[in-house]
């Protein structure tokens, strides 16, 4: 066996989330689901009585929970040209 580098077959597949990872998303997911949706309701409004951008802050950070967030991607090129995406396969130049 060749010293250093990766080895065949080693460590966590890819997409398995670590212990302390799916640990923290049950406690969450715990939490989330013993409040009940006046409770929730009502922080809601004591948070938006105290400050509307603190309360939008929480939904969007809250929302996360519900719907992650997708992988953003910008392509932007000269104002005077368009973008040109080009793909080629591997041995071709």
């Amino acid at each position: 066996m060749p010293r250093g580098g990766p080895r065949p077959g080693s460590g966590r597949p890819k997409g398995v989330p670590n212990k302390v990872t799916q640990e923290a998303r049950q406690v969450a997911l715990a939490f989330l689901d013993s409040i009940s949706k006046d409770e929730l309701q009502e922080l809601w409004q004591a948070t938006k009585a105290e400050s509307k951008s603190k309360a939008m802050s929480l939904f969007f950070t809250a929302l996360e929970f519900a719907a992650p967030k997708q992988a953003r991607h910008i392509v932007a090129g000269d104002g005077d040209s368009p973008v040109i995406i080009e793909v080629r396969t591997m041995g071709e130049r």
